[in-house]
């Protein structure tokens, strides 16, 4: 998060393509994941990169700049000669258009709902097939799904955890049918200019859009998608009665917080006070 706002600060933008630089096989070696991170710039936002269980565990979240990062500052920041600096510039911008490791697309084309056409450009995904991550994500969450559902809580335990994650792991569903949603008629979309060898504009296959209707359709549009317990879901407790017990708890702390304020200052107060007496 440091090295992500501290990129904000020296004019980085947010880079959601970065995610796919990396295959399946590298995120899971953990001596490559110390080495590189797990995606190609800290102004991606990344999941945590967690392996199914049984399989191969590399480095849960990014410990170093990605080779996007790198590249951005050194076309901000690298030191030129000002006769040469436009011949210097463009070199280095080029570097993009051949190397993979560089890819980029920043917010307009992640989008929001609609509006988004890209479907590699995605905030929290990771790996160089998104669409193979969406169901990786899809698997986990139903992991997560029937773990809770055999959870038993201890004598005097809270129901409050066990709503929540429920919630996350049917929000996490909710994001991967979402991105999944973008291949349906999507588009790939680069920001290369005139002369580039790459085409900006490249619709996505046939295969690829009926894989993405066949993940949401089987995870949600089925009978059998989301079987919960009746007993589990008599234990998770309305989102209105955990509001109102968190705004309690807020207000408590806050009438907690208004006497220490009240008694330090009649403290510094008297001590003030106790000089002129």
């Amino acid at each position: 998060v440091v090295m992500h706002e501290v990129g904000h600060t020296l004019g980085l933008r947010h880079n959601f393509r970065a995610s796919t630089i990396y295959g399946e096989g590298q995120l899971a070696d953990k001596a490559f994941t110390a080495a590189n991170g797990v995606t190609g710039s800290v102004m991606d936002y990344t999941p945590t990169n967690l392996a199914k269980t049984g399989a191969k565990q590399g480095d849960y979240h990014m410990r170093t700049l990605g080779p996007y990062d790198y590249w951005a500052i050194e076309y901000a920041y690298a030191p030129l000669d000002p006769a040469k600096e436009p011949q210097e510039l463009a070199r280095i911008a080029s570097k993009g258009e051949s190397d993979p490791l560089l890819a980029f697309a920043t917010d307009q084309e992640a989008g929001f709902g609609p509006d988004a056409m890209d479907p590699e450009v995605n905030r929290f995904d990771l790996g160089q097939d998104p669409l193979a991550y969406l169901s990786k994500r899809m698997a986990l969450s139903q992991e997560l799904l029937a773990r809770l559902q055999d959870r038993k809580l201890k004598p005097g335990e809270e129901y409050q955890p066990l709503r929540r994650t429920t919630n996350v792991a049917l929000g996490r569903m909710r994001m991967a049918a979402s991105n999944a949603a973008k291949y349906l008629g999507g588009v790939v979309y680069l920001r290369d200019h005139a002369g580039s060898k790459r085409t900006p504009l490249t619709p996505v296959s046939g295969e690829k859009q009926r894989e993405a209707l066949k993940l949401i359709t089987s995870n949600f549009f089925n009978m059998n998608a989301l079987r919960l317990k009746p007993e589990f879901m008599a234990r998770l407790r309305p989102l209105e009665m955990l509001f109102r017990a968190h705004l309690n708890q807020i207000k408590e702390e806050g009438k907690r917080s208004q006497r220490h304020l009240a008694e330090a200052n009649l403290r510094l107060v008297v001590s003030v006070a106790k000089k002129y007496i």
